[in-house]
């Protein structure tokens, strides 16, 4: 039963890991560093043919990486959620949001690393939600501090 177990685990870290590079690689393409690259703005699904069949493999993959996401096992942490969550906001965004607020790195305490927290008592992550969201009146300072 431990083989199983252990299987699993290692099966979903391998998972895990793999969906981080290929949404890493997404973000990359869709958001380059040079501007004169192209964005996401240029994106046109319809003109893809793999497109209608690779959509919910990618949203699968985002909200897993999200609901996954450890500050403790993850080297990049913010990048990865920042990455992660503008991807999701690219193809659906009413399910980025409900999958961000329900996910560990946004609601657990025990998921907010000393590091991360404003005056030891507001989290980054909730800013950078609040941004994203945009229906607080502070979004723009709260995405200007979660750059910070």
């Amino acid at each position: 039963m431990k083989c199983i177990g252990l299987s699993y685990v290692s099966c979903l870290a391998r998972w895990l890991s793999v969906s981080r590079y290929w949404l890493g690689r997404l973000y990359e393409t869709l958001h380059p560093a040079f501007f004169k690259h192209g964005s996401s703005a240029n994106l046109a699904l319809e003109k893809i043919p793999e497109a209608v069949r690779a959509l919910p493999i990618i949203k699968e993959w985002i909200s897993g990486v999200l609901y996954m996401l450890d500050p403790s096992n993850v080297k990049h942490y913010l990048t990865t959620i920042m990455r992660t969550a503008t991807l999701g906001f690219t193809f659906d965004p009413h399910a980025t949001i409900h999958c961000l607020t329900q996910a560990n790195c946004y609601m657990s305490k025990s998921h907010q690393p000393l590091a991360l927290l404003r005056q030891r008592s507001r989290y980054v992550v909730h800013d950078f939600v609040a941004s994203l969201r945009g229906v607080e009146y502070t979004r723009l300072s709260a995405g200007v501090l979660f750059l910070l």
